[in-house]
């Protein structure tokens, strides 16, 4: 459960991803408010390009969560990056 609750977002970002592969498939958005039908649907290509959009937030979002945001994160906060156990060490 540890690797859950340490790579949350990640998962997070991962289904954004899957969200916007499947948006791309079904080429058809519902719009609407939760738990009701939708009040209207986006298709063809202007559902493409949304689930594109969501592919590339959801990627930007996990190369920006990457080790490289780790490390930076911790060098910003004074500490120092032990790369072999990947993790922030303050002295």
């Amino acid at each position: 459960m540890d690797w859950v609750n340490h790579h949350w977002l990640d998962l997070m970002a991962i289904g954004i991803i899957v969200t916007g592969f499947y948006w791309c498939f079904r080429r058809e958005v519902g719009v609407g408010w939760q738990g009701f039908k939708p009040s209207f649907y986006i298709r063809g290509l202007w559902a493409v390009f949304l689930g594109i959009a969501l592919i590339g937030g959801g990627a930007s979002y996990l190369f920006m969560n990457s080790t490289f945001m780790k490390v930076d994160t911790c060098l910003d906060s004074g500490g120092s990056y032990n790369y072999q156990e990947q993790m922030c060490e303050y002295a």
